[in-house]
This record gives C-alpha cells, sequence and structure tokens, in this order.
C-alpha cells in the first residue's frame, strides 16, 4: 500500500523546548521546526498543531498533548513513553524506531501515517481510526486495539502477542507475516480476516472447531 509522504519543506527552523512552549503560549503557529534531541518530557501542549515538522531523537516521555494535531510531520527514533495523545489527529507522518510503550491514543485519528520499526507495546488505542495506515516491524504486544475503525490499514511482520482486539472488525485485514500468540477477540471478530493455517487453527476454538492430528 502506497502511503503519501509528508510534505517537508527544505529549510526547516531549529527550535528547543523553551522555544516551543514560548511559540505555543503566544499561540504562533508550530510550523516548519526541526526538533532534534529535544526533552519534551511531561511537556504540557494541549490541542497544539504541527505542520511540516521533523522530530529527531526527541523524548516525550509523559508529555500531555491531548487533541494535538500532526500534519506532514516525521519522528525519527523519538520516545513517547506514557505521552497522552487521546484524540490526537495525524495526517502524512511518518513514525521510524520510536518507542511508545504505553502511549495514550483513544480516539486518535491516523491518516496516511506509516510506522517503521516502532514499539508500541501496551498502547491504547481504543476508539482510534485507522485509514491509510501501514505499520512495519512494529510491536504491539499487550496493546488495546479495540473498538477501532479502519480502512486501508497494513500490518507486516508485526506482533501483537497478547494484544486485544475486542470489537474491531477485521474483515480484510491480513495476518500472516504476523504473530497472534494469545490475542484477545471475539468469533464474529474475525469474520474476513486473513490468516495462515497455523493462525487458523489457533482461532478455530472460537468458532467451535476442534481441530484433531491424524
Amino acid at each position: 500500500m502506497k502511503i503519501i509522504a509528508p510534505r517537508i519543506p527544505e529549510t526547516l527552523v531549529p527550535a528547543d523546548r523553551r522555544q516551543l512552549e514560548d511559540m505555543f503560549a503566544e499561540e504562533m503557529d508550530l510550523c516548519r521546526l526541526q526538533l532534534e534531541k529535544a526533552d519534551l518530557q511531561n511537556i504540557l501542549l494541549p490541542d497544539a498543531a504541527f505542520s511540516q515538522c521533523v522530530f529527531t531523537g526527541c523524548r516525550l516521555a509523559g508529555a500531555q498533548l491531548p487533541k494535538a494535531e500532526f500534519v506532514d510531520v516525521t519522528f525519527k527514533n523519538c520516545d513517547f513513553s506514557g505521552c497522552q495523545l487521546s484524540g490526537a489527529y495525524f495526517s502524512r507522518c511518518t513514525f521510524t524506531d520510536c518507542k511508545a510503550v504505553g502511549v495514550q491514543l483513544q480516539d486518535a485519528t491516523f491518516k496516511q501515517t506509516a510506522m517503521f520499526r516502532c514499539n508500541l507495546e501496551l498502547a491504547d488505542l481504543d476508539q482510534a481510526l485507522l485509514a491509510g495506515v501501514a505499520l512495519t516491524d512494529c510491536r504491539l504486544s499487550k496493546a488495546w486495539i479495540t473498538q477501532c475503525r479502519h480502512r486501508g490499514l497494513e500490518l507486516t511482520r508485526c506482533d501483537l502477542t497478547q494484544a486485544s482486539l475486542h470489537h474491531t472488525p477485521l474483515k480484510g485485514l491480513d495476518f500472516t507475516s504476523c504473530q497472534l500468540d494469545q490475542v484477545s477477540l471475539s468469533a464474529e471478530d474475525l469474520n474476513g480476516s486473513i490468516m495462515n493455517i497455523y493462525q487458523a487453527a489457533q482461532f478455530a476454538r472460537l468458532l467451535g472447531i476442534q481441530v484433531r492430528s491424524e
């Protein structure tokens, strides 16, 4: 699946935490910024709107960014662990080698977004919207991917061990390259999903099927 890449201008303005907080307080546009190895832990920026920005090696653990908006933004080697991003909006964004253990993404919206080699263990994506989203080599173990809506969601070599997928319709999703050990879901959620023979056997009992070896 082709994801539209972020539209990043050639020239960006370097910024740090203090400058970011000052711009937010003065209601200035958070646009065309380059943040490199910035310590943004526990920063408070509710409803902030970022556009055409690059975050590299930034620490956002515990940051409070509810209902923030990110359009044409790239994140590389950033730490979002425990970050509050409920209700956030992401469009044409990329995440590469990011850590987001326990990130709060309830009711978040992702459009035309790609994630590569990201750790989203224990992430909460309850009621998120995923439209045109591709996750590759990502860890989603023990994550809550519940009551989600999706259109054009692609999962490649992702680890969903012990993840909860309850009330997320899985029709059309291809899990053949993913790990699904001890995933929690309901039989009706499985309808129309694509799995390999070993995965299908794992979930057969949910459908009332008894599998016997010869």
